[in-house]
């Protein structure tokens, strides 16, 4: 999973959304999941963020 971290604000572009999966059984929706929030995670911690977020991470520490 680390290796998909990086310091490109514009990483989350080349991160491949998956299409609608179909149910198989084992551990799919959680894969599904993972890969939704990492692309989240990027997106909203680069290009997608908003001003007031460092200063409220800031104000908590």
């Amino acid at each position: 999973m680390a290796e998909l971290m990086t310091e490109d604000p514009a990483a989350f572009k080349n991160f491949t959304r998956i299409g609608p999966q179909v149910p198989r059984g084992g551990n799919l929706a959680t894969i599904r999941a993972k890969q939704e929030r990492l692309y989240l995670k990027l997106y909203f911690n680069t290009i997608g963020s908003v001003e007031w977020q460092d200063r409220m991470i800031e104000s908590t520490l």
